[in-house]
């Protein structure tokens, strides 16, 4: 087993739909052994992440099909629908939020469980919202550094469903995930901007504004 740091990205998104995430690994990968745990979507995206993965032969990539996995898949949209549910009475447990406001987050949990009983990380990296709690266990789980890569101001984005809450759902965990961070890379100044005025950090959190920009 290499010796370099082990990186672990983790993203509710598949590699093609989420592209800070595949730069941040190519940028990091000849220096740190990054593991990817992302999902494989059957659309647009899947012939363009097949081609990220070819090119990337050197990062592991842990790929969850929703389809191929329909008993895990299905259980997760169950514990999905069940936070919904008791959302009214639990406001702002960070489990409860995290599996109300995404249904991919609980099985990102389960897929993380599994893979740290296996593999320890010393740098946890999370990619959009859905992955911040499972982020966050893990993090703390392994005694691991937290980073979260902020794309857009999700409180900020429309509300689909439970819109009750849902919105609530989304401060509560920025909140909690700003709270254990030990670094947060924003993709504007002016998201910068509305999380730190929104969120409290550590006196010590390192907060770097990544701004996108892609090849024409």
């Amino acid at each position: 087993m290499s010796d370099r740091t082990r990186l672990l990205f983790i993203t509710t998104s598949s590699l093609a739909s989420n592209p800070r995430l595949v730069k941040e690994f190519e940028c990091l990968k000849a220096h740190y052994s990054c593991t990817v745990l992302c999902f494989k979507h059957p659309d647009w995206s899947l012939a363009l992440s097949e081609a990220i993965k070819a090119r990337n032969e050197d990062v592991r990539f842990i790929e969850i099909d929703r389809q191929q996995r329909v008993f895990e898949t299905l259980k997760a949209k169950v514990l999905h629908k069940f936070a919904i549910a008791i959302n009214p009475l639990v406001q702002k447990n960070f489990k409860i939020c995290a599996f109300a406001s995404n249904d991919k987050t609980p099985q990102l949990v389960f897929n993380v469980k599994q893979l740290i009983k296996k593999q320890e990380f010393q740098h946890i990296i999370a990619h959009n919202l859905g992955a911040f709690y499972p982020a966050v266990i893990t993090s703390q789980s392994q005694n691991a550094t937290l980073q979260l890569d902020i794309e857009d101001f999700y409180p900020g984005e429309a509300l689909y469903f439970n819109k009750t809450y849902e919105k609530a759902n989304r401060d509560a965990i920025m909140q909690t995930s700003f709270a254990h961070a030990t670094r947060i890379t924003y993709a504007s100044k002016g998201i910068a901007l509305a999380c730190k005025k929104a969120f409290k950090t550590t006196n010590n959190v390192k907060q770097t504004t990544i701004i996108n920009a892609f090849k024409e």
